[in-house]
């Protein structure tokens, strides 16, 4: 669990300092360690007492606040609902009603088998990548199958992925096999995606949860595109694929980091979980279609430094870099209202774009869960002639969003992405949102960008680029601080 510091930041925009807090979507607190909890929180907890925001007061008794994922009164014991597989992965679960096993042969401490339970079975990644589990449901399971007329359908996801080097979507597909009939997961089931274990350890746990669905008549498993492994909806391959959503059986492995490391992926805007598709999340920025060809730059210059990313890439770059608003150049569309110069041979046209820059990984503490900040949106930027040189979007366009700098609130990677839209011809549009033209936050939580975009026509984005960047030099302080569920990073 990272503990987020709420005291504001000085920070410095366009030469001005000035006083700005910390980005987090919500301000749920509580006071400073306290003592006197069952079982001193069994090693996995904190002991507090709590602050109750509508009456601003601090409870009299301390509890424990478990990490971890661990739950009961003592944070003694993982079950399926303090490890949020409802409502995170599925909408429902109502027991176990089919006595799967789970196993990884061979990999324990003496080369024993180790069985995956439902209450969160710890293993290393080293572990995972062992061998492919194997999976054992016994014959009278399938009774009903038969007489009901499905099959079963295993798919192994976790909600908690994140690259050590990049950050991804936070949910990845491990594994999965469908049409198994009463003869089990053998031959002729269809593996759909095969195991590739665990990719991406760090110093968290992460869910890596068996689910057992009925598979209803008509599913097509050949139709699935295995390369998707990242962002993938589950909710939209259960009705793709003729699933019942709540699943028969569950199982959750905890993966923890050991010396396992594994090579990045390549880091583009699909990796990075910033595209929509069918089966991917609505933590998306933009749709599947945005263009490269019009060599989109994006640099933030303080001072004597200057700092350029590319396009369609992930970029790691220092926060301190990023006080003033970034720099744009790119081509522009030969299309466009207005007419050439005379005194050139190029068409040379006034194109209007809008230019956002979101955060699609800002806190929202008390769900445990994370938001898209706008951290600046400009519509109307005006650009004339053939290219965008060094273009200060606030400077030729109408601010909706001031720029508010990049000061993430923990330290890990957050996907700050300039986004670059041509607007439909016709004129300026009138925007109708509530502008915030200071660096406040009120307004900016919760931006939903291609519901922006899907408003005013905007279509797919002509450039995209993406900053990695965290807060190095975070501290918590003790007296005061931000904490989410079950130790989840935020």
């Amino acid at each position: 669990m990272v503990l987020r510091s709420l005291l504001s930041a000085v920070l410095v925009m366009d030469g001005v300092r000035s006083a700005m807090s910390l980005v987090n979507c919500t301000n749920d607190l509580y006071s400073a360690a306290t003592s006197g909890c069952k079982d001193d929180c069994s090693g996995n907890g904190l002991c507090w007492s709590s602050f109750d925001a509508s009456t601003l007061t601090w409870s009299e008794e301390a509890i424990c606040h478990c990490e971890n994922w661990f739950t009961g009164a003592s944070c003694s014991v993982r079950t399926v609902e303090s490890m949020e597989v409802v409502p995170t992965l599925v909408d429902q679960f109502d027991g176990q009603h089919v006595d799967m096993t789970v196993l990884f042969e061979g990999v324990g401490t003496d080369g024993e088998d180790v069985e995956v339970t439902e209450n969160g079975t710890v293993l290393t990644p080293e572990q995972t990548n062992a061998v492919e589990p194997t999976i054992r449901i016994p014959a009278d399971a399938f009774d009903e199958a038969r007489s009901s007329g499905y099959n079963l359908t295993l798919i192994v996801a976790n909600p908690d992925a994140k690259y050590q080097r990049y950050p991804s979507v936070r949910f990845e597909i491990k594994w999965i096999v469908a049409d198994i009939d009463a003869n089990g997961p053998g031959d002729a089931s269809t593996v759909a995606l095969p195991w590739w274990g665990s990719k991406c350890p760090e110093d968290s746990f992460h869910r890596y949860t068996f689910l057992l669905f009925k598979q209803l008549p008509g599913a097509d498993w050949t139709t699935y595109n295995s390369s998707i492994l990242t962002g993938v909806d589950l909710s939209g391959l259960i009705t793709t694929y003729k699933l019942e959503p709540t699943p028969v059986a569950v199982k959750v492995a905890m993966a923890s980091w050991d010396s396992y490391v594994s090579d990045a992926p390549d880091v583009t805007p699909e990796t990075l979980g910033l595209v929509l598709n069918s089966f991917h999340t609505t933590e998306g920025l933009f749709g599947p279609n945005y263009s490269t060809g019009h060599n989109l730059t994006v640099a933030w210059s303080n001072g004597s430094t200057r700092v350029a990313i590319p396009q369609a890439a992930g970029t790691a770059v220092d926060a301190d870099a990023m006080l003033n608003e970034p720099l744009l150049t790119f081509l522009v569309d030969a299309e466009g209202e207005g007419e050439p110069t005379a005194t050139t041979t190029d068409a040379i046209y006034t194109t209007r774009y809008t230019v956002g820059f979101f955060d699609p990984d800002a806190p929202v503490s008390v769900s445990n869960t994370y938001a898209t900040f706008g951290h600046m949106l400009v519509g109307n930027v005006v650009v004339e002639g053939a290219r965008a040189e060094d273009l200060r979007a606030s400077d030729a366009g109408e601010v909706i969003f001031a720029y508010r700098n990049p000061h993430p609130a923990e330290p890990r990677d957050h996907r700050y992405t300039i986004v670059v839209w041509k607007q439909p011809q016709g004129g300026p549009i009138v925007f109708d949102e509530e502008k915030v033209l200071d660096g406040g936050q009120d307004g900016r939580c919760f931006f939903q960008p291609t519901d922006f975009a899907s408003k005013y026509g905007l279509g797919d984005p002509i450039g995209v680029a993406t900053a990695l960047v965290q807060n190095t030099s975070f501290a918590a302080t003790p007296a005061v601080l931000g904490r989410g569920r079950a130790g989840k990073h935020a």
